[in-house]
């Protein structure tokens, strides 16, 4: 027999799963009233999650000319408040989509040029021809290693110890594009894009997230009164929309649950057993 609270979320599912298409923000001119009307629009149709995302953000690709406003201008970010603000008051979600993947915006380019450090290195291996001790390198080769025909590693400093013309093999690095192994460049990444976020619109930032760990049973939370998640079974993770600085009274209730805690959500657990437990809590 099928519990009635996931019958329920069968029934009447939360907004957060419904669709959440792409929402381009190319193609034209977009300005205050198109936002606001296509907000609405969405609404109305059962559409409460949009991802913003720009097709040409930095100059004319796919056939579609530039943005306008450009992607993280002044006037971007203007139109990207004002949404938002429109986005809460009628209850839709927006995410945004960080043009780091598919997009014209070259923000990995952008953060190599500001910091060449970022820069990936490649080996790359080829024969030269010893000349007066020393191989001549290409552009911006840095020699890692030399061997003879046979496999035998030479010594490259002072000079290689090789006869005049002599063959031999090179293992050399070369700068590549942006370094997704060095955690320094991913930091500079994500200051550039995820990060700018928090500074610009930091009042809208992502609602606060109540994580309730190892738990075993159904699980629903509620916010001043309000249900805002069930749960059947791990992870028990519920967002808290709207509840970011501020008081609120946090119930936690978990029916049937066999569990010897709830790990850091209740207070001290006591004994295992069939039960229906609740907490309360506020920040």
């Amino acid at each position: 027999m099928i519990s009635p609270a996931l019958q329920q979320l069968f029934d009447a599912p939360p907004r957060d799963f419904g669709p959440t298409p792409l929402w381009w923000w190319s193609g034209a001119e977009v300005t205050r009233e198109q936002l606001a009307w296509q907000l609405r629009r969405f609404a109305d149709g059962g559409v409460h999650n949009l991802v913003v995302i720009n097709l040409a953000p930095a100059g004319p690709a796919f056939g579609a000319r530039t943005d306008d406003p450009p992607w993280f201008g002044e006037e971007w970010w203007d139109r990207f408040t004002d949404t938002y603000r429109i986005a809460r008051d009628i209850g839709t979600r927006l995410w945004f989509y960080d043009q780091i993947g598919f997009s014209g915006a070259n923000v990995q380019g952008t953060v190599t040029r500001r910091h060449p450090e970022a820069t990936g290195r490649a080996l790359r291996y080829r024969r030269a021809t010893v000349t007066g001790g020393t191989v001549a390198l290409r552009g911006a080769e840095t020699l890692v290693a030399a061997y003879d025909l046979e496999g035998r590693r030479l010594p490259v400093a002072p000079d290689i110890p090789a006869a005049e013309g002599t063959d031999v093999r090179l293992v050399v690095a070369v700068p590549t594009a942006f370094d997704y192994l060095d955690p320094h460049a991913v930091g500079l990444l994500l200051d550039a894009v995820h990060h700018e976020y928090d500074r610009r619109v930091p009042e809208y930032g992502p609602d606060p997230v109540l994580n309730l760990g190892r738990v075993c049973g159904s699980v629903s939370v509620v916010v001043d009164g309000e249900c805002v998640g069930e749960g059947f079974c791990p992870p028990y993770r519920f967002q808290l929309p709207g509840t970011a600085g501020r008081l609120v009274r946090l119930e936690v209730t978990v029916n049937n649950t066999l569990a010897l805690c709830l790990a850091e959500a209740t207070p001290p657990p006591g004994p295992s057993r069939p039960s229906s437990r609740r907490g309360c809590w506020g920040r």
